[in-house]
């Protein structure tokens, strides 16, 4: 399933929102991604952390912080 861009704008105002800064939400395959500083995704992850298959760590290939939510297709 495709977040349309209506749903992706809200995704990302919320989780800006939740962060307290600008981050970057990007859906690849079935997974959402946000991405932004290491602050950042520490609170979305605080927030979150109670669902299942998150976590938040250092993406090498970008030298960018990202928090990995849950499946769109559970």
């Amino acid at each position: 399933m495709r977040m349309t861009e209506q749903q992706q704008a809200r995704v990302t105002e919320e989780y800006t929102t939740i962060s307290g800064e600008p981050v970057t939400v990007e859906q690849i395959g079935s997974t959402l991604y946000v991405f932004g500083s290491e602050l950042a995704t520490l609170r979305c992850f605080k927030v979150c952390h109670e669902f299942n298959e998150v976590r938040q760590g250092l993406s090498d290939g970008i030298n960018s912080y990202h928090y990995i939510s849950w499946s769109l297709n559970q």
